[in-house]
């Protein structure tokens, strides 16, 4: 923990800023579709970043690397960990954003919709 407590002491609100556009399209997506974040980070920095983009109150959770056992997203058991901690069974009922073509397709692998 004290390492990632140290990688991740940055100067967020100084790298990050409000983004309306962002919070925008978020707030337009369906509001009965609930919205998780699952990152390769630890949560307190996903939460951070979600602060300064001011977009934190849209979502209803955060998936970290703890919670995947250090996998990476590649790995299916992390998107089935994601799906347990979300409380869903069906993996087609997920949709998957990310800018690594990697991570969509191993969300594609594992039977989730994915979006670059």
């Amino acid at each position: 923990d004290g390492f990632l407590n140290d990688v991740h002491d940055l100067p967020i609100h100084e790298l990050l800023s409000p983004d309306m556009k962002l919070r925008d399209v978020l707030r337009r997506i369906d509001p009965t579709i609930r919205k998780f974040v699952f990152t390769a980070s630890v949560s307190h920095h996903a939460q951070r970043c979600l602060e300064a983009l001011g977009i934190a109150d849209l979502m209803e959770g955060i998936v970290d690397v703890k919670d995947c056992d250090f996998e990476t997203k590649h790995s299916p058991s992390s998107f089935r960990v994601a799906m347990e901690r979300a409380g869903i069974t069906d993996p087609e009922s997920c949709l998957f954003v990310d800018d690594s073509v990697k991570n969509i397709e191993a969300a594609r692998r594992v039977g989730w919709r994915s979006v670059l």
